[in-house]
């Protein structure tokens, strides 16, 4: 497979959504309201009841951006490899094994993603995203952020791990943001409380897109 293919079919598009982190009711703004500075996390921990070895190969002949992207309330824009690197030193017959979907190859890959906010109260419309993935045999890590501040977000940036848990996929989801929010002091606890519940559901949100991907990919 040439390396332009096999790039094309890393699944490496594992993005938690933006659109539920900025919901501040309009009750909560005043005209007395200050800008302030929030900073949340959210984090969730699951079991997937798959085999690792077949998650990772999933992850390696599928292109999951576009379906794991959408389902964060995101439409995905541009998508480009900016680095690929794929370690065969593991693996006796590359193509062989590839081609029966049992490669042992390992894939380290940096991409762009611009994507599109389906939100039209944010005054944040596309963001830019850097991501950073490592696929090896006993593990997987990918790590996408924001590039620079867009409108009321000043960081983002997500993980997930992945790595064998007794036959099955044990995965770490996380989400870490700070964004600005104008809102009176007042209600300053409210929109704290709010946006780390709107964090909280977009890990969860993204471990159900993550279970749909695996039950599709099971299926075919």
């Amino acid at each position: 497979m040439s390396i332009r293919k096999r790039s094309a079919a890393i699944g490496t598009g594992w993005v938690i959504g933006l659109a539920s982190l900025f919901a501040i009711p309009a009750t909560f703004i005043s005209l007395s309201s200050a800008e302030n500075r929030i900073t949340v996390r959210g984090e969730t921990n699951f079991v997937l009841d798959v085999d690792f070895e077949e998650f990772r190969q999933n992850l390696l002949k599928a292109n999951a951006t576009t379906s794991i992207v959408e389902n964060g309330g995101m439409t995905l824009v541009d998508e480009r490899v900016v680095s690929l690197r794929i370690d065969l030193s593991k693996d006796p017959r590359p193509l062989r094994n590839a081609l029966a979907g049992k490669s042992k190859s390992e894939v380290f890959a940096t991409k762009r993603l611009i994507v599109a906010l389906d939100d039209p109260q944010l005054s944040t419309k596309q963001l830019e995203l850097e991501q950073h993935v490592k696929i090896q045999l006993a593990s997987i890590y990918i790590c996408t952020k924001s590039t620079e501040s867009s409108g009321e977000l000043l960081s983002y940036e997500t993980t997930l791990e992945a790595k064998k848990s007794n036959g099955q996929t044990e995965v770490s989801l996380s989400v870490d943001m700070t964004i600005d929010v104008r809102v009176s002091p007042v209600f300053l606890s409210q929109a704290e409380s709010r946006v780390q519940q709107g964090a909280n559901q977009a890990v969860l949100d993204q471990e159900k897109a993550i279970r749909q991907l695996v039950s599709n990919l099971d299926s075919k």
